[in-house]
């Protein structure tokens, strides 16, 4: 197998490649010692604390990185033959080495270290690639209120009382798009909705609880 990087990771691709050493050994060093989260820009930011590394350059790293783990997984390469793959690429690409650069053997390394098994990379990135794992995943939510007056009959046409309506909005990404779905809702519905959120609330937290006590880690967006 032959790999190409595409032309939307090029400059990613290159600013790794042309990092100052001691750079990406900052980064490889921060990275054993970084937790896994749900989402790369919370690894991001956790490395951005931890290291003097330009965020950029953090970032292109990440997006690298995450990127090729797909594709080791998909076609079941390992880190050192996937790393091989990308050195190759680099330099029949033109994207910052040459055939005989002495720093090939570095950049090879590099990406060794960064694609193994045990990557805190690769746990982020399946985690994300599992949190949007869904047919509809909700992108957004919200509730729009009315008030729906009542006239009265004749030629007046006075409001004489009203009716509060509630529409529940949720936003979702389906097929590739953006898709919007409303519902409505009297008072009881949103008491009714609040109880089901409230309780699947509860029953996260107790999971979450048997998980930590049992001292198995569950990701989280916010932290």
């Amino acid at each position: 197998m032959t790999i190409r990087i595409p032309e939307q990771q090029h400059r990613a691709v290159s600013a790794v490649v042309s990092a100052e050493p001691h750079q990406r050994e900052e980064i490889l060093h921060a990275l054993a010692k970084a937790e896994p989260t749900l989402l790369l820009v919370k690894l991001e930011s956790q490395l951005a604390e931890s290291t003097d590394v330009p965020r950029e350059l953090i970032r292109s790293v990440l997006t690298v990185a995450s990127s090729l783990m797909m594709t080791a997984e998909r076609h079941g390469l390992s880190g050192a033959e996937l790393a091989e793959q990308v050195v190759d690429a680099v330099v029949t690409q033109e994207l910052g080495l040459t055939k005989d650069s002495s720093d090939a053997e570095m950049v090879r390394d590099f990406f060794t270290a960064l694609l193994a098994a045990d990557s805190v990379i690769r746990t982020t990135a399946k985690a994300n690639e599992l949190l949007v794992d869904h047919s509809n995943p909700l992108v957004g939510s919200r509730i729009l209120t009315d008030l729906r007056p009542i006239f009265s009959d004749g030629d007046s046409l006075e409001p004489v009382a009203g009716v509060i309506v509630h529409t529940l909005k949720l936003s979702v990404f389906a097929d590739g798009h953006d898709k919007s779905y409303y519902f409505a809702l009297d008072e009881d519905d949103l008491r009714e909705l609040r109880r089901t959120v409230d309780r699947a609330i509860e029953k996260e937290t107790a999971l979450r609880s048997r998980l930590s006590s049992a001292e198995f880690p569950c990701l989280e967006i916010a932290e």
